[in-house]
């Protein structure tokens, strides 16, 4: 057994404290530390985990089932997994039950320390490394999760880049035309009557209609264009052209013309969608290009072709 293991004894009494470590000291355990009250010892925990604690029930504080609780309570939020044993001059039936059922992880009777001390604190420290290991090990993989989210990805439905994955080829694109160059364009594609489609169809037709327009949309662009999914009912397409005055009306109508008032087909029947376009880019000479304000402004371009009753404004 290890001598590294942390250990602390927390026992109001000093002369059963002395005897317990005097016996883990015997065995070779040389990392113990003492405490005469529960705060001393939350100060001790607090200043360096411990792997196991060894309290008396009885204290004038707080006594050791509390202790425990509050450790455990703590246990998720430390990379070290402290393991509670219980001594107790108690020894019966109903003090027993009670104490496992606060989550104690063992208890020992005092009566039986010089017999049952040592092999069950080596039983609960192999419990407390193994644990420790999961702890570890779930906040390896809690930091992997939130790289992986970070990085560039798919809509897992969709399969069409996200918005964030959107950000960064915005900026590509961006920093390509600042050097060689043409422009770079935003083209924002609003599905209008989204939310009745929402509040007449159950999510599972939704989600097919939402496949079926992306699906519209890849046969729409050009192979080396981008097409992402910027919110629920909206796609944006990124592309970049040699020459600014490609980014015209004529350019996109095809997306216009392929998307609005068509119908698609789902398990509920052929399911009709009215759209919104809006374009606009930045070249050589503009001094921003972010995805929040390229988005910002198609959506007011949109909003003015509502009310001016246009379909599409190519905004330059």
């Amino acid at each position: 057994m290890p001598t590294k293991s942390s250990i602390i004894i927390v026992d109001d009494a000093k002369f059963s404290a002395a005897i317990v470590r005097k016996r883990l000291s015997e065995h070779g355990f040389t990392d113990i530390r003492v405490a005469h009250h529960a705060n001393d010892a939350f100060s001790l925990i607090a200043e360096r985990p411990a792997n196991l604690v060894i309290s008396d029930w009885i204290m004038p504080d707080i006594d050791g089932i509390a202790l425990c609780e509050q450790i455990k309570a703590d246990n998720l939020s430390r990379s070290t997994f402290t393991y509670c044993l219980l001594m107790t001059g108690k020894d019966d039936e109903e003090s027993v039950q009670q104490a496992l059922s606060k989550g104690l992880d063992d208890f020992i009777f005092k009566s039986e320390i010089n017999h049952q001390l040592i092999p069950r604190v080596r039983s609960g420290l192999r419990i407390a490394r193994q644990l420790s290991n999961a702890l570890e090990r779930q906040k390896s993989l809690s930091a992997e999760i939130v790289l992986l989210q970070e990085k560039p990805s798919i809509d897992p439905l969709l399969g069409l880049a996200n918005r964030q994955y959107a950000e960064q080829t915005l900026d590509r694109l961006y920093r390509h035309t600042q050097a060689r160059g043409g422009a770079v364009s935003y083209m924002s594609i609003t599905i209008k009557n989204w939310g009745s489609i929402l509040s007449e169809y159950k999510a599972p037709v939704c989600q097919e209609l939402s496949e079926q327009i992306a699906k519209r949309v890849n046969t729409l662009v050009r192979p080396l264009d981008e097409v992402c999914r910027y919110s629920e009912n909206e796609f944006i397409v990124l592309a970049h052209f040699r020459d600014p005055n490609d980014c015209n009306l004529s350019t996109y109508r095809r997306f216009y013309q392929g998307l609005d008032k068509q119908a698609f087909k789902t398990s509920a029947g052929f399911i009709a969608i009215s759209i919104s376009c809006a374009v606009c880019f930045a070249d050589q000479d503009s001094t921003t290009a972010t995805l929040s304000e390229m988005n910002a402004f198609n959506a007011q371009k949109i909003s003015e072709c509502k009310e001016e009753n246009t379909y599409v404004i190519n905004a330059l």
